[in-house]
């Protein structure tokens, strides 16, 4: 990492942080939303599979996928955090 000024580091630090909150917020989103397809799955899909099982499948994954690359990238700003404050 660069030398940066004081000022500079503290901009970049809260920006950090800053997305850091917004992809926490984004990934609650996410896992409510999740929950609620699970539940609604329970509800309307059929028991021994079909249709309405597979689109509910479908949308599961898609919402874990895009949790995962949620965890990805907090973990990428987590580690710039962490290097920025120990520097």
């Amino acid at each position: 990492m660069k030398k940066m000024s004081i000022v500079e580091r503290l901009d970049l630090l809260f920006s950090l942080r800053t997305e850091d909150m917004d992809l926490e917020h984004d990934r609650k989103m996410w896992k409510n939303n999740e929950k609620d397809l699970y539940r609604w799955m329970e509800e309307e899909a059929e028991s021994e599979g079909g249709p309405v099982s597979d689109m509910y499948a479908d949308k599961i994954t898609h919402v874990q996928d895009m949790i995962t690359k949620i965890d990805i990238k907090r973990t990428k700003i987590q580690k710039q955090i962490i290097e920025l404050e120990e520097n």
